[in-house]
């Protein structure tokens, strides 16, 4: 199930990859100014032309046709270009943005998932190793102080027997040797 996830969201990811260039290669064809005025010709605000009424008359035809265009209206499509890109580009951002969160989630209950489970392993390894040690070093232990304790019962039980067995002796304190 985890293989099926993590393919699912590379290709999920692949997928978005491939859709975002379309969209903004769709979107530069689309609205990109100089595809739609590249026959336009406009003049200068400052150059004053003087047309007889044969030339008017085409003027106003290619103007109606939308070949000719005005600066405002140049400004407003461009503007209208900008406003859609910016657009775009916002919703691809949160789109990637949603998308990289859900990869994340996944991925990241997947990766802690992992590590609890190590974690818990290397926890009962360490108390298996602990307890494993503290019962070999309290089995020496027992086996090192039990002739120990032996020794000592047999020392006191000679003790006891030597002080029933023999009379009990005082040696008079000796007067301090006096100097020569």
């Amino acid at each position: 199930m985890k293989d099926f996830k993590s393919g699912f969201f590379k290709g999920l990811g692949f997928l978005l990859s491939i859709s975002i260039v379309a969209i903004l290669v769709l979107a530069v064809y689309s609205h990109y100014p100089c595809f739609h005025y590249r026959n336009a010709f406009l003049p200068k605000d400052d150059i004053k032309i003087s047309l007889n009424e044969l030339q008017t008359k085409t003027l106003n035809q290619l103007i109606s046709k939308g070949i000719v265009i005005s600066a405002s209206d140049l400004y407003n499509d461009t503007l209208a270009y900008y406003n859609t890109l910016i657009t775009w580009l916002i919703g691809i951002l949160g789109l990637s943005g949603f998308f990289g969160y859900l990869y994340l989630r996944g991925t990241g209950k997947e990766d802690a998932e992992k590590e609890a489970e190590k974690a818990v392993e290397n926890y009962c390894a360490k108390q298996s190793a602990h307890t494993l040690l503290e019962s070999k070093i309290a089995a020496e232990v027992d086996s090192q102080v039990e002739p120990i304790k032996e020794s000592l019962e047999q020392l006191k039980e000679e003790l006891e027997l030597l002080k029933n067995s023999t009379p009990e002796v005082r040696i008079p304190p000796t007067a301090p040797e006096e100097p020569r």
